[in-house]
């Protein structure tokens, strides 16, 4: 999901033409009423205060001359750890392109001389109100928002693909730390990991209204430490996270190879666990995959229930794409949206971009009705324009990082177990991925014959039809999770 925050919790009490007041008390009327007054939007989101300018010039000055100002008063109102942010907001910069285009055409329209000194003079006598003329005047064409949508639990689509997993968020937003805790979540890219979560966060906050429910990613929990380290703020940090009733984390594997950080959400999870709270992950791999995860911190994850979630099946599909073309009031004919569903099967986000592609091109032909054979070509279009080539060094570097060794070692005359499974699954994935011969894939893996190479392939794909388990390092890894996963970072590398 972009470079912003994730981190979500119920909303504190902040007032704006409260704070308004206060800012115009502390920097002095002049200086409000010249770069405030109906020329800001204010935003808060979890100790964060976000500053909305008309234009990067605005934005420039606003950071040198009044960033101090607004984090003193942020503290007041968000805590100690609040923080200012400032960016340009579109709605903003369109109102002072209308107002300057306004005051060029009509000047003594626009700044009648006769009201200056009573309307500055009303602005000193009543600071309480002065955020009432921004709202009072509505940007048209320009609705703004109010803050983040979250997705809902009604709107997911449950086939046999994430049934159980659908049950399960179900069953802790009924009974939030009494079952399943904690519950995590893991599958492919767009399968609906965070459409769980945020149907989660949105039904418990609804549920359990007494209840403090936090949603936030495992960067910005990265992030929020990182600078409660550089401001010595621990303890508010600290404070902040460990006493929430409820907490739901998404993408939890960002904290690979990050000691520091997994040590500290650790101690949050112990003592969030310790109090019966509820905690819900989400991740792209199984705990046991996580091989740059303590153990200590992995074996946690195991501890409640483990749920994947599968790419969908072809009924599924069919019913996601529909419901979304429902939502989008598109007049899509059936066969065209079961064509869809037939010809991307990957994950959801994929039929929700060739859905807005055929969208779009109906939209640019009105006239004209958008058949299965026009579908099969503009989809096959954007499909050509999105093939990725896998080359075999890309199997031989991707595989090696996983498992900790070099690509010299994969090709090496080494039979040791530590090198043997790599390369029996490099040599498999170099198959399918590449298609290359039997003899070129043998050279290239230590000069090794055809019948070796078609040996290890073999045996791996013998290991996924029966559901083996691969030993490695005192770990044991399911086959079809440990492939699958390379598989995805191959493809998306």
């Amino acid at each position: 999901m972009q470079a912003q925050s994730l981190a979500m919790v119920q909303p504190q009490s902040f007032c704006e033409s409260t704070f308004l007041g206060l800012l115009q008390d502390e920097i002095g009327s002049k200086n409000y009423d010249s770069w405030f007054k109906n020329k800001v939007s204010l935003k808060t989101e979890q100790d964060e205060l976000s500053v909305g300018v008309g234009s990067p010039f605005l934005l420039n000055w606003m950071q040198k001359q009044f960033r101090t100002p607004l984090t003193k008063l942020a503290r007041n109102f968000l805590g100690d750890s609040a923080r200012v942010n400032f960016h340009v907001d579109a709605a903003m910069l369109e109102q002072s392109r209308a107002e300057h285009k306004q005051q060029t055409t009509k000047p003594a329209l626009v700044v009648p001389i006769t009201n200056t000194s009573a309307s500055a003079q009303s602005r000193e006598e009543n600071s309480a109100t002065v955020a009432a003329p921004r709202k009072a005047v509505p940007q048209q064409g320009h609705a703004r928002r109010t803050g983040r949508k979250y997705a809902s639990l009604a709107d997911f689509i449950s086939g046999e693909s994430n049934q159980l997993a659908y049950t399960a968020s179900l069953q802790a937003c009924q009974f939030p730390g009494e079952r399943f805790n904690p519950l995590y979540l893991h599958g492919n890219v767009g399968l609906g990991k965070s459409h769980l979560l945020e149907g989660m966060y949105k039904s418990m906050r609804q549920l359990h209204p007494s209840l403090n429910v936090m949603l936030i990613n495992a960067e910005s929990f990265a992030n929020y430490f990182t600078l409660a380290l550089r401001d010595r703020t621990l303890p508010s940090f600290r404070h902040k996270f460990r006493n929430v009733d409820i907490l739901l984390v998404d993408d939890i594997d960002f904290l690979e190879d990050k000691k520091v950080i997994q040590e500290e959400f650790l101690h949050t999870f112990r003592q969030l666990d310790s109090k019966g709270c509820q905690i819900v992950l989400t991740s792209d791999r199984h705990p046991r995959l996580l091989t740059k995860t303590s153990s200590e911190l992995s074996t946690r994850f195991l501890s409640g229930l483990v749920c994947k979630i599968e790419s969908p099946d072809k009924t599924t599909r069919e019913q996601i794409v529909q419901h979304k073309a429902q939502k989008m009031n598109s007049p899509l004919s059936k066969s065209v949206l079961r064509f869809i569903a037939s010809r991307f099967q990957q994950n959801v986000r994929e039929l929700e971009g060739a859905l807005n592609c055929l969208e779009t091109h109906r939209l640019m032909e009105a006239s004209q009705t958008l058949s299965v054979n026009s579908a099969r070509k503009i989809l096959s279009d954007l499909e050509r324009d999105c093939v990725r080539i896998v080359r075999m060094a890309d199997v031989d570097s991707i595989v090696s990082e996983f498992f900790g060794i070099t690509p010299e070692e994969i090709k090496s005359a080494s039979r040791s177990r530590k090198f043997s499974l790599p390369r029996m699954i490099a040599i498999y994935l170099t198959r399918k991925l590449t298609e290359a011969a039997y003899k070129d894939i043998g050279q290239h893996f230590g000069g090794r014959n055809h019948s070796t190479v078609m040996s290890a392939e073999r045996k791996v794909i013998k290991s996924l039809e029966q559901g083996s388990v691969f030993k490695l390092a005192l770990k044991e890894w399911p086959a079809r999770d440990l492939v699958d996963t390379l598989e995805r970072r191959l493809l998306a590398s």
